[in-house]
């Protein structure tokens, strides 16, 4: 039974037994060191994420993803996008708003979290990095906040209502 080519790196891999995703994804960790978590498998251009799908022999799948080889390194780059939100987050008190970049560079923050393989089982660090995302897409949404108060304050201004009361005759 040929199994599943997986494609990672430029190599391929044969995984024999491997009948579905779930499996695969079991296969990639234990084989290629990929942690789930961290794996996007690619079957014909489409992201497998049915854990239950079926798989055909000789179905070739790429395999995206980094091998976590250094927790230290992981620990380093979320203490490191942790200290640069920090550091947006006391800029926005100072000025009173966020700036467009620091939005852009809270997007930029998010990017490079959202590439960073973990170890699985580093569960501190997964809610760590969770964290900071969140704090950085609360920073970009007080930019769209303040761009639409904005909008709406100069609309005020170029058309005045004016209200005439005309009190019921009963």
């Amino acid at each position: 039974m040929p199994g599943v080519v997986v494609v990672h790196a430029g190599g391929k891999h044969a995984a024999d037994e491997v009948t579905d995703v779930a499996g695969l994804a079991a296969w990639v960790e234990a084989a290629l060191g990929i942690p789930k978590c961290g794996q996007k498998l690619i079957l014909k251009g489409r992201v497998l994420t049915d854990d239950a799908e079926a798989l055909k022999n000789g179905a070739k799948v790429m395999v995206v993803g980094d091998r976590v080889t250094d927790g230290a390194a992981a620990e380093t780059a979320v203490a490191a996008a942790e200290d640069e939100v920090k550091g947006l987050e006391t800029a926005a008190r100072k000025q009173g708003k966020v700036s467009a970049a620091a939005a852009a560079a809270c997007r930029a923050v998010v990017a490079r979290l959202a590439a960073l393989t973990l170890p699985p089982s580093a569960a501190a660090l997964h809610e760590r990095r969770e964290d900071v995302k969140a704090r950085c897409h609360t920073l970009a949404a007080a930019v769209e906040v303040d761009r639409v108060q904005e909008s709406m304050h100069l609309e005020a201004k170029a058309a005045p209502t004016t209200f005439k009361f005309t009190p019921n005759a009963s």
